[in-house]
């Protein structure tokens, strides 16, 4: 990066004094601390050099609180971590990002909480994050809150909620739900035994491509 410097001229009757400060830096992140320069180009008196000792003293400060400054990471950073088990990282820039409101650091973060994944395990602190993250429509949020619930995974098995969970992400063209729904419908689970439903679900699973979707609906003809 380029040098930066404050110059300070003080005249005193007649004579000018020069007084320099030089900041050798960078505009991101220094590999090794900074150095700092104080020049004193002629005799100045003491209450002046305290002066720009404070002067120092702030930009060096304010260089250490930047120097330590996070990245601006994105939801790629954290979903690469996170795929990589680098849990620590990937909760460094999940948790910022949950907070202003990002649904898919929200569901990841829940994901990490419920499961104790590189944080201490917390299901109730993980499902409120859960519960952001539907709350914004996250469709695998909620099939994944839907399976979570129809296996009874860190929470009380529940067949109503799976069938609420699962119609949401259903309803928002998640294949996988679409074809546990209609398993649900065909069991009987959470909801009455409706054959045609069942098929209804089933069908749209299959139309993409889905092989649970395609397979149960086979076996219903």
């Amino acid at each position: 990066g380029e040098d930066l410097s404050l110059c300070v001229w003080v005249r005193s009757g007649q004579r000018s004094r020069k007084l320099s400060l030089v900041f050798w830096g960078r505009t991101k992140m220094p590999s090794s601390s900074p150095t700092f320069k104080l020049m004193l180009l002629h005799p100045c008196p003491r209450a002046l050099l305290l002066l720009l000792l404070r002067v120092l003293a702030f930009i060096l400060v304010s260089t250490v609180i930047l120097v330590g400054q996070e990245p601006s990471w994105t939801i790629k950073d954290g979903l690469s971590a996170y795929e990589s088990k680098d849990y620590q990282k990937a909760l460094r820039i999940f948790r910022p990002l949950a907070e202003a409101g990002d649904a898919t650091a929200q569901f990841r973060l829940a994901v990490m909480y419920v499961f104790g994944l590189g944080v201490p395990k917390d299901v109730a602190h993980g499902l409120q994050w859960w519960r952001k993250a539907v709350d914004h429509e996250h469709v695998d949020a909620q099939f994944v809150l839907g399976s979570l619930y129809y296996f009874g995974l860190e929470v009380p098995q529940d067949y109503a909620e799976a069938v609420k969970w699962f119609r949401k992400a259903a309803e928002q063209g998640n294949a996988d739900a679409q074809s546990n729904l209609g398993r649900m419908y065909a069991d009987g689970r959470g909801v009455p035994q409706d054959h045609a439903e069942a098929v209804k679900w089933y069908r749209k699973a299959a139309e993409q491509g889905n092989a649970g979707g395609q397979t149960n609906l086979g076996g219903m003809y």
